[in-house]
């Protein structure tokens, strides 16, 4: 597999599975903070195992995910879609994708637009956020190419972006600012039999770090990756990750999440505990509910105290999957 060109492949690829993910940290005027996770999924319906969505006739179908969270007030308000009319413009060369929901019609579309290499637009009905990188892409495992399911996926992350912009809740228009993280994959694989726990770490420091523990063919793999505040990078899969405290259960699934999580990377002398900003954070989608949301860091780097932000997703905690059920869901929304 080649090498990974930048900003070509930031647009869409003729694959079985992709998505473009970003998460971020908000504080408003009054110091009151907010965080927000924005996914557009992007699935070939003849290698997906999505009931339904695989008798499509059509190659290539999308879908957005988003959360917004009040942590001051401890709630969030999630958008979850099972379906969206995908445009976008001919022969572009910069990211732009827009997704309109079915159920919706005279809603504007979420979009997720490049102004420039590494500066990002996010528009959905509840926010409105520009994003400006303040570092080079974050290679995945040193080269972004990868193997899950014996076949090559691709994955890059921006590790540290400035946000700016406007979100809103309750009614009200609210200026903000912070930092997020944007990760983009793809893959041939079919992203069957999904269980990862994934972290990403920005510190104080401005030490980014992506942090993953995903089953991978019955066995399950260690990957992470860091970006120092000179932009130099670091890649192993030595690390040790272990649970702290009691698990948290959906009320709605019954689910069990493990949201607090001691960690201790040695290669950078890493040793910090994430504990989350806001418990209910689960994203209920059919086969593949999760968990995502903010988290606070504390500990140390070097043996210097560290604190930061941090965004924790965990996929395959459902105890059992019902087909009829996001068959259900899925005609509900389309119809």
């Amino acid at each position: 597999m080649k090498a990974l060109r930048f900003p070509h492949d930031e647009l869409p690829h003729n694959v079985a599975g992709e998505w473009w993910y970003i998460n971020g940290h908000l504080t408003d005027k009054y110091n009151k903070q907010y965080a927000f996770m924005y996914c557009i999924f992007h699935v070939n319906p003849k290698k997906s195992s999505l009931p339904i969505l695989e008798y499509l006739p059509v190659e290539s179908i999308y879908f957005p995910h988003a959360v917004l969270t009040n942590v001051s007030q401890k709630s969030c308000e999630r958008q979850i879609s099972y379906l969206a009319l995908h445009t976008q413009p001919p022969r572009a060369k910069l990211l732009s994708l827009s997704c309109s929901l079915p159920l919706k019609p005279l809603q504007a579309p979420q979009r997720l637009d490049e102004l420039e290499p590494f500066h990002y637009v996010v528009q959905t009905d509840k926010m409105h956020l520009q994003l400006l990188s303040e570092k080079p892409p974050l290679l995945v495992g040193g080269t972004g190419i990868m193997k899950y399911q014996g076949k090559s996926s691709c994955y890059y992350s921006i590790p540290r972006l400035y946000v700016s912009g406007n979100i809103q809740w309750n009614n009200n228009l609210i200026p903000v600012q912070g930092i997020a993280w944007m990760d983009h994959q793809w893959a041939e694989a079919r992203f069957v039999d999904f269980d990862w726990t994934w972290f990403s770490l920005q510190l104080d420091n401005k030490t980014d770090i992506l942090l993953a523990r995903f089953k991978d063919n019955e066995k399950f793999k260690n990957s992470a990756s860091v970006s120092f505040p000179d932009n130099t990078q670091v890649h192993n899969k030595k690390f040790t990750l272990e649970p702290v405290g009691t698990a948290w259960t959906s009320p709605n699934t019954s689910a069990t999440y493990q949201l607090t999580w001691h960690i201790k990377i040695p290669a950078i002398k890493l040793d910090v505990t994430v504990t989350p900003k806001v418990k209910q954070q689960e994203m209920i989608f059919g086969k593949m509910n999760y968990w995502e949301g903010p988290l606070q860091v504390c500990g140390t780097m070097a043996g210097k105290p560290v604190t930061g932000d941090g965004f924790l997703e965990l996929v395959g905690r459902h105890a059992k999957y019902n087909n009829l059920k996001f068959i259900k869901e899925l005609l509900t929304q389309a119809l």
